[in-house]
């Protein structure tokens, strides 16, 4: 494929998809799509910033990208609600892809996706629907992405690319394409299969390190010590992984060890390890929740009395992400010990919020009252460091972990 004649698509224009997006419009025509018509409106109406883009189009129609002859898909793959893998977007695009996509074309997935999912369900699905054969009339590779949402020092452009096809034409086409907008390396793997569980793994090591780092801490609480401190102590060791305790939240590491632990289950194995981290991940926001209601409880008496402000509901510092948060999960365990909560977090979509949790976060400062009993700051957002609220106990997720 000869990359002046490349025209590019980009499937699902989220944090993974739109930062593409925008690095691979300044080199090649492009057209972003997606199913939110308000997405599509926002980036629209923002002329300013398309400005710095060569030859960018953005659609809600499948029929606008059927002259591509590259499809990059980045939509998200989720986890329900009983934490079984949700890939229903994914199957979607790989039939509106089928549809319209033309032979000769390499669709790139890079999806966060169990091992073996790019093989046994998008490949057949793509070739079901469109009634062509891979690698005799298309192609496809499998590329999984490392975006650290809000991380300033880490993003596309400078993070080094794992790379994968189903042949050596779409792999050399997917070394060169990539090399043209990341300044990092660019890592072929043998297989898809290898490129999947490869990231996977990056995320499962996360977690599994997370849960030992908020077990850890929990032995500290028993012994009456700082986990921070010993963590600090330990870390002078080069061969020491730093991890604190913590909320795991967020679109990936809180959600693809359940992608590994039901592939597993699929192939006769349990993962006890993973599975067991999960479960200390998951139990640290109610260990959080209670510690908490109990230090109030012995500061201030019964908390019934007291108001509280919660400060922070995304699920990091600085960011305004709300997916699988479990600031949410605290909110409601603390909730019917208070008299009030009011939780506030500008960098969030409130609307988004009330939809997604059934919570009234508070966005602006003349929200809030003119003091609380508690406040408790769930992260140090830096719009929080000019904040000053009149509070009788001010304290810190951290303090609780």
């Amino acid at each position: 494929m000869d990359l002046d004649n490349v025209k590019l698509s980009i499937v699902g224009l989220g944090y993974v998809g739109y930062p593409l997006f925008k690095l691979f419009s300044k080199q090649f025509d492009c057209i972003g799509i997606d199913n939110n018509i308000k997405v599509i409106q926002r980036f629209q109406e923002n002329e300013s910033e398309q400005g710095a883009f060569c030859n960018s189009l953005y659609t809600t129609d499948y029929v606008d990208i059927a002259n591509c002859n590259i499809h990059i898909v980045t939509v998200p793959t989720p986890i329900d609600r009983f934490n079984n893998p949700d890939i229903t977007m994914l199957k979607d695009v790989c039939v509106n892809l089928a549809t319209s996509m033309k032979p000769g074309c390499i669709i790139i997935f890079e999806s966060t996706v169990a091992p073996g999912t790019t093989d046994e369900i998008c490949i057949p699905l793509l070739e079901q629907y469109s009634g062509l054969k891979i690698n005799a009339d298309f192609h496809v590779g499998y590329s999984p992405e490392r975006v650290n949402v809000g991380d300033i020092h880490h993003n596309t452009a400078n993070t080094s690319k794992i790379i994968s096809a189903s042949s050596d034409y779409a792999l050399n086409v997917m070394y060169i394409l990539y090399s043209a907008i990341i300044d990092a390396p660019i890592i072929k793997a043998t297989s898809i299969k290898v490129a999947e569980a490869a990231k996977m793994y990056e995320n499962v090591q996360r977690d599994v390190l997370i849960a030992l780092a908020n077990e850890y801490s929990n032995y500290c609480h028993s012994e009456g010590i700082d986990i921070k401190e010993v963590t600090a102590c330990a870390a002078t060791k080069w061969n020491f992984s730093n991890a604190l305790p913590g909320l795991v939240g967020g679109h990936c590491i809180g959600v693809d060890p359940y992608y590994v632990i039901d592939r597993a289950q699929q192939n006769g194995l349990n993962l006890p390890l993973i599975r067991t981290a999960r479960e200390v991940n998951e139990q640290s926001v109610i260990k959080s929740a209670y510690r908490f209601i109990h230090r109030v409880n012995n500061n201030l008496g019964n908390t019934k009395s007291l108001s509280l402000l919660v400060l922070g509901f995304s699920y990091k510092q600085d960011i305004g992400d709300i997916r699988n948060t479990k600031i949410a999960k605290f909110i409601e365990l603390v909730t019917p010990e208070f008299s009030q909560v009011n939780c506030f977090d500008p960098l969030v979509d409130k609307q988004a919020a009330k939809q997604e949790y059934d919570i009234d976060v508070l966005t602006s400062l003349d929200e809030l009252k003119p003091s609380y009993n508690v406040t408790i700051k769930m992260h140090n957002h830096t719009c929080f460091a000019a904040l000053s609220v009149n509070s009788e106990q001010f304290y810190s997720l951290d303090q609780f972990l």
